[in-house]
């Protein structure tokens, strides 16, 4: 199952640009594979985002179907961001 960053305190999910298979960006969810693939990229990654509250987020492990969710929600728009509620299930708010 994939792993998303995950904000502890507000329980965001983290979404940015990013390009996927066809070399298309697109605007969603930061997700990896695996749990060692997100910890060896996660320093790094933190630091290209110029995250300065990089100890309030985490790695969480989400079924596939909630990132797919998450995704559709963001509506590939950085005016989005994306949240898990207390269900587990994805919801948006819009940037003011």
């Amino acid at each position: 199952m994939p792993f998303v960053l995950h904000h502890t305190a507000t329980h965001q999910i983290y979404a940015c640009l990013q390009r996927n298979g066809y070399d298309l960006i697109y605007y969603g969810a930061k997700y990896w594979e695996d749990k060692e693939a997100a910890k060896a990229e996660l320093p790094d990654f933190l630091a290209s985002h110029d995250m300065l509250d990089a100890d309030t987020w985490s790695l969480l492990e989400v079924d596939e179907q909630v990132l797919k969710l998450c995704n559709v929600k963001l509506k590939n728009s950085p005016k989005y961001n994306c949240f898990l509620g207390a269900e587990g299930r994805p919801y948006v708010e819009v940037l003011a």
